[in-house]
């Protein structure tokens, strides 16, 4: 649900993917961990954050320069990530943060994430979420938009690499919905890298398509005993649930209603771009451009 304060404009609950209605099939959050380190210097950050009458002590901070090569997003971003230990700048690499699901899933991760207009950090509306577990139990995370001019910073600097500031804001919307943060921050400045990337008709002929190629054939073939050879675990378990959840026959409608022959998905194809182990699959659904992530497995790419 969404509620509107004369400056402020928040949204809670299941954090939104770009996806058919049959979401865990191909939830097109990225996650690609490659990133160049302008300056080794630590970043700290020095607050706390409160959401649903949970404290958590924020006590590091990354901040990366998105550069938006895809074309996926509206806006090139500078995230500036405060949690409460450190963690690789990597994650916060690629369109995408789905990274950032499993960590907080897996108790690696809690603080909050902010991500602001590259052009205009202070003076552009702010996309923050929130890392810490769904309070419905789901795996997506809960979003706000900051909209009052100043994006809720009280100082930002950039300079010599490195990015630094003060930041307070909250919202009160009731026990569950109520949270707020405080921090004061330094941290250098890394900028997400693309290591390889391919275009058109060669991006067609790459490891990461032909992987994405054969796990939609054996989808669409129903051959789920062979999914694993074309996913990861995470993914294989969200198909699966899925699967449970709506029953056999259904779930196999709605692949081959949505997913399309092999030919017309390989010429819908518009690239690949390349950080490390992790990939971006970039092609055309109609009228959209759709991404789906992929993970590098001792050597195999796979659907992530």
């Amino acid at each position: 649900m969404r509620h509107h304060h004369p400056d402020v404009a928040i949204s809670f609950g299941e954090g939104k993917r770009i996806m058919k209605r049959w979401p865990v099939i191909f939830a097109l959050l990225v996650l690609s961990p490659c990133s160049e380190a302008i300056s080794l210097d630590p970043g700290y950050a020095r607050g706390t954050l409160t959401a649903a009458n949970r404290t958590v002590s924020l006590s590091h901070s990354s901040v990366m320069l998105f550069g938006n090569e895809e074309g996926v997003l509206e806006r090139q971003e500078l995230r500036i990530l405060l949690a409460d230990r450190p963690v690789p700048e990597a994650v916060l690499s690629g369109p995408f943060l789905q990274l950032f699901e499993k960590m907080v899933k897996n108790g690696d991760l809690q603080g909050v994430l902010l991500r602001l207009d590259a052009r205009r950090p202070t003076g552009s509306s702010v996309h923050g979420t929130l890392l810490l577990p769904s309070q419905s139990g789901g795996v997506s995370l809960q979003s706000f938009v900051i909209e009052e001019r100043g994006g809720g910073f009280q100082r930002f600097e950039m300079g010599n690499n490195r990015v630094w500031g003060q930041t307070s804001w909250s919202f009160k919307g009731g026990p569950l919905l109520s949270m707020g943060y405080h921090a004061t921050f330094s941290a250098p400045l890394f900028r997400d890298v693309v290591t390889a990337r391919h275009l058109g008709k060669a991006s067609r002929g790459s490891p990461q398509v032909a992987a994405m190629l054969a796990f939609e054939r054996v989808l669409r073939e129903g051959k789920l005993e062979e999914m694993e050879r074309y996913a990861t675990k995470e993914r294989l378990e969200a198909v699966k649930a899925y699967m449970k959840q709506v029953g056999a026959e259904a779930f196999l409608d709605e692949i081959r209603e949505n997913i399309p022959p092999e030919e017309i998905r390989r010429r819908g194809i518009i690239g690949v771009y390349v950080r490390g182990k992790t990939a971006s699959v970039i092609y055309r659904e109609g009228k959209d451009k759709r991404v789906l992530s992929m993970v590098d497995e001792n050597g195999t790419w796979r659907v992530d």
